[in-house]
């Protein structure tokens, strides 16, 4: 095999693994949270446990009542009317829209009711995935195009006749 062909089934294969299996294998969904969810907590998760959530947002609202504000983000669980409440501590209003998916890590937290909830520390640990996406993508892309590449580069043109 080439070098041209070589760095394309390599880059291929880390992109198609990236595009793949990264954020099943390293992150929690919505909808993995919402069937964990039992009663008041969490069942697997101790409090105090830190988890990568990555989901789409499907709404976001802000409140601040007699001290820190505090943005709770509706994340997408399967169900439109079920959402599951991520609280950051703050303002993240200009950085977040519905729709996006966001990547975040989360606490569980234990309310003096006992309720548990998740809880990301400030604004700016709530970001988007799409750079991500975009870059294991990416890599699936350049290696196909390495190996086309290569694959035109040595086509040999027998003559007829």
């Amino acid at each position: 095999m080439k070098r041209l062909a070589i760095v394309g089934v390599v880059l291929a294969l880390v992109g198609l693994v990236l595009a793949v299996a990264y954020w099943p294998l390293t992150s929690v969904s919505g909808s993995q949270l919402r069937a964990d969810e039992q009663g008041n907590g969490f069942l697997g998760y101790a409090v105090g446990a830190t988890i990568t959530i990555h989901e789409r947002i499907d709404n976001v609202s802000y409140a601040q009542v007699f001290g820190p504000s505090v943005t709770v983000l509706w994340m997408h669980s399967g169900d439109p009317n079920n959402p599951v409440p991520v609280y950051v501590q703050g303002d993240a209003r200009p950085a977040i829209t519905p729709g996006e998916t966001v990547y975040m890590p989360a606490v569980l937290e234990k309310t003096v009711l006992g309720i548990e909830y998740w809880q990301v520390s400030s604004p700016s640990d709530v970001h988007a995935a799409w750079p991500v996406d975009a870059a294991f993508y990416g890599a699936l892309g350049l290696g196909v195009v390495c190996l086309v590449a290569d694959a035109v580069r040595n086509r040999s043109v027998t003559p007829q006749g």
